[in-house]
């Protein structure tokens, strides 16, 4: 079994709590307890109940819902708080899958006009950050100097194009292996998405020193087509897969 949070690997009985410890051996001790010439009550119920911790730490509780449901490809299904984390079973992580999940409800939701197209952008660009935040903290797990380390836990993927160069140099993790004109427009797609959270739209100096976008102009307020969302929102897929494929391989 492994645990869906850290990835802790173990036999089924290193994830009993210490109260549920605690209960089998009260009923080992219990049943050792019987011979032939005493008749022996064993109240289970009583055992539980004299748990020292048994308030603070129940054996006996109530299944609760978590916040996501996930059905991984073993078809094991599990609930875990948060978003991502291993299959108990086989121990994949579901990065990719909750990814996929929301990169398709931005595929579907209507294109209502110039806002609706700027926000699917922005969610489009965040739902790619979570999944590459969510893989370069498993990759953290290998060890590493600390000046590596330090240097992985810094990468920035809104800068798309030195965050892929970086892993490409350090663990042969190329998720841009797209063309020029395709690396170009996702790195002016994920920069729009600063200046639309941060600038109002309006382009400014950084935005055209890290693009070199000549289609706008200084001061210009941006506006971006349903074309380039659906193009965005497939490349992004595209980059994910990559991305996901290449932890894969070394994890």
């Amino acid at each position: 079994m492994h645990c869906p949070y850290c990835g802790h690997t173990g036999s089924i009985n290193t994830f009993f709590t210490a109260n549920q410890l605690r209960y089998t051996r009260a009923v080992m001790e219990a049943y050792l307890s019987v011979s032939e010439e005493k008749e022996v009550t064993i109240d289970l119920d009583h055992i539980i109940d004299s748990l020292p911790e048994n308030k603070s730490n129940p054996f006996v509780y109530s299944e609760e819902r978590q916040q996501r449901r996930v059905e991984c490809n073993c078809r094991n299904v599990y609930d875990i708080l948060g978003e991502y984390g291993f299959c108990p079973y086989c121990k994949k992580r579901n990065s990719l899958q909750v990814f996929e999940e929301r990169l398709q409800k931005l595929e579907k939701r209507p294109d209502a006009g110039q806002a609706d197209l700027v926000d699917i952008l922005k969610n489009c660009v965040s739902d790619f950050e979570g999944l590459a935040n969510d893989l370069r903290d498993q990759l953290l797990r290998i060890p590493a100097t600390k000046k590596r380390k330090t240097e992985l836990a810094n990468i920035n993927f809104q800068n798309v194009l030195d965050a892929n160069e970086k892993l490409k140099n350090w663990l042969d993790i190329d998720f841009l292996g797209l063309s020029t004109d395709d690396k170009t427009f996702l790195n002016c797609s994920f920069n729009r998405r600063h200046l639309f959270t941060h600038k109002s739209g309006v382009v400014d100096d950084d935005y055209l020193r890290r693009t070199g976008d000549t289609t706008v102009r200084l001061g210009q307020k941006l506006s971006i087509s349903s074309e380039e969302v659906k193009k965005l929102l497939g490349l992004v897929k595209v980059m994910g897969r990559k991305f996901f494929s290449g932890y894969e391989s070394i994890s």
